[in-house]
């Protein structure tokens, strides 16, 4: 290579060099959706939404890469109005520390301002259980408090546990929704807490499914034999206290008396309830024992023949 050609590669090299240093990192952007929150002065809350807005977020790759959209908070601050409609400026930040400009698409909202009201509802379940089911929550109340307005639609706080099912395997802590009275979701309130446990002392880990086994009393007739029992229902559910709830898996009845029985015997009976156990339909069952001849019984004895009197 000549050495005019050498000098001129080198001039190109260096102009190309400082045109990219002029130029720079092309940008990029980028648009996120950010909840929005709006400061409002004490005993005024604002009715939503808007409760998400659009930022486009412009800058070089590099932090872009590292931005997060949780990095990102968009407010408006309406401390200085009371009850009425207000054009809210809506502001946006970021961190300092990436090279990052952040614009809100919508740069004014329109934000309706109400007086901010207080309620406390009981926790109540979702779908009503088996009748007599005694169930709670801790805390039994949850505070709910927002736009006056919002409040107002509130029916129910409810959590999701399912009163039908066995308590194993469902979760102990649920999320309070609130509803209206059709049982719409109410959103945009602050629920105070807004989550709670599922009381188990209350609860008492039920309903629990027990088989009935019946009690006997007695031995059929000479010649038939016991063929088995038949309980109408065979199983109930019943309300167990925790402190029997690992031991518990049955539930006797009264006696069947089947004494001398040589024919099926069906009864009514009640059934023998542990201490603090309670069921979720009447207290009694059809037991059904059945009687029938023994094929290896002896035959029965002939009665002995009356001696004949003598003839005058």
């Amino acid at each position: 290579m000549k050495r005019q050609d050498i000098a001129l590669f080198l001039l190109s090299f260096v102009l190309t060099i400082l045109m990219w240093l002029a130029v720079g990192e092309p940008t990029r952007n980028k648009v996120f959706n950010v909840p929005l929150t709006i400061e409002t002065r004490d005993g005024i809350a604002a009715v939503y939404p808007p409760a998400v807005v659009s930022v486009d977020v412009t800058g070089s790759q590099a932090s872009m890469d590292r931005l997060r959209e949780q990095d990102l908070r968009a407010f408006a601050n309406v401390t200085g109005y009371g009850e009425g409609n207000v054009n809210a400026r809506i502001m946006v930040q970021g961190p300092k520390d990436l090279d990052l400009t952040y614009t809100p698409r919508d740069a004014i909202k329109r934000i309706s301002l109400e007086k901010e009201v207080r309620a406390t509802f009981a926790v109540e379940f979702r779908q009503p259980g088996p009748e007599g089911l005694t169930a709670g929550t801790v805390p039994p109340k949850v505070l709910v408090r927002g736009p006056e307005s919002v409040v107002a639609q509130v029916a129910r706080a409810v959590v999701g546990y399912d009163l039908n099912k066995e308590a194993e395997g469902q979760e102990t802590r649920w999320k309070v929704e609130l509803l209206d009275r059709e049982s719409k979701p109410v959103t945009a309130l602050v629920v105070e807490p807004d989550t709670v446990e599922i009381d188990a002392n209350l609860l008492s880990l039920g309903p629990r499914s027990l088989v009935v086994a019946p009690s006997l009393f007695g031995q059929p007739a000479k010649g038939f034999k016991y063929a088995g029992t038949t309980i109408k229902p065979p199983v109930l559910k019943a309300q167990v206290p925790p402190e029997l709830a690992s031991t518990l898996a049955s539930l006797s009845t009264e006696s069947v008396h089947i004494e001398n029985a040589s024919a099926d015997v069906t009864v009514k009976v009640k059934v023998i309830l542990p201490e603090g156990v309670r069921l979720f339909s009447p207290n009694e069952v059809e037991v059904t024992v059945k009687v029938v001849p023994d094929p290896a019984a002896p035959p029965p004895t002939p009665p002995a023949a009356k001696p004949q009197g003598k003839r005058g």
